[in-house]
């Protein structure tokens, strides 16, 4: 049996090859930082919290059961948020969800 590896960095189209099992693993996004405080000229301001870690999820798939082809969707990561003038600034955003097809969802 072949071993035939694809990497996706970007949203694709997968398209099945000989074999009787398949083995997805997909990274999701993680989300953006937070906005650090503001304030006036010689205050303390702190920067924003870290932004949170994406997800990993992985399966084996019996080929019969998918689909000549399948979508692969790779989600973006958060944004962060804009920095605080005279308060907190604002949180970051959470990333987006990566997928492949129905069969696996890799979210934050």
């Amino acid at each position: 049996m072949a071993v035939v590896f694809t990497r996706y960095t970007a949203s694709d189209t997968w398209t099945k090859s000989a074999g009787t099992l398949t083995y997805v693993e997909g990274i999701g996004a993680g989300g953006g930082g937070g906005g650090g405080l503001g304030g006036g000229a010689g205050t303390s301001r702190p920067g924003g919290a870290a932004g949170g870690g994406g997800s990993r999820v992985c399966g084996w798939f019996p080929s019969a059961t998918l689909g000549a082809t399948e979508t692969v969707t790779i989600g973006a990561g958060g944004t962060a948020g804009a920095g605080g003038v005279s308060a907190n600034g604002s949180d970051g955003t959470a990333g987006g969800n990566s997928t492949f097809g129905s069969r696996l969802t890799c979210r934050i």
